[in-house]
């Protein structure tokens, strides 16, 4: 069971081989955890950025099944047969996912300070390696560049 960024405690399988993803910044995520392989279903436009396409090559064969606000086709995504979605949000966007036996995440940040525990949420969700990577991130609220100076950041 884990806990997820709206507070929701949700029961997710031991072992998680397929993830749909909602959140399309969060996708850059689960390339960074290592589970880019896993992705069964993507938002829009996700696999068209060139630095995904180059970190994650297999995700331009994804199928971009999130739509405008993470809509989607539930039959489409159920045939995909994913173990897990990764939400945009918590609450009542969790319901058609409960509703189809799938258990639903959210790791939804809107401020930098939340990308850290928003990774925590993903390792604990997506077990293995990737909790284990999820335990050392590096972000600019944890890690400050060595480059990176106030006289050097001047206009």
């Amino acid at each position: 069971m884990v806990t997820d960024l709206s507070g929701a405690k949700v029961t997710v399988p031991t072992i998680i081989n397929s993830i749909a993803e909602q959140f399309p910044a969060h996708t850059v995520t689960d390339v960074m955890l290592g589970v880019g392989d896993k992705l069964v279903a993507i938002p829009q436009n996700v696999s068209t950025i060139p630095f995904m396409q180059t970190v994650q090559p297999s995700i331009t064969k994804v199928p971009q099944l999130f739509r405008n606000g993470g809509m989607v086709n539930m039959e489409q995504l159920l045939q995909r047969k994913p173990d897990v979605v990764s939400l945009i949000s918590g609450g009542d966007t969790a319901t058609p996912f409960k509703n189809a036996g799938i258990p639903a995440v959210s790791m939804f940040f809107t401020k930098l300070d939340d990308i850290t525990r928003s990774m925590t949420v993903a390792g604990e969700t997506y077990g293995g390696a990737a909790a284990a990577k999820a335990k050392r991130p590096t972000t600019p609220t944890t890690r400050r560049s060595p480059r990176a100076s106030p006289r050097s950041c001047r206009a």
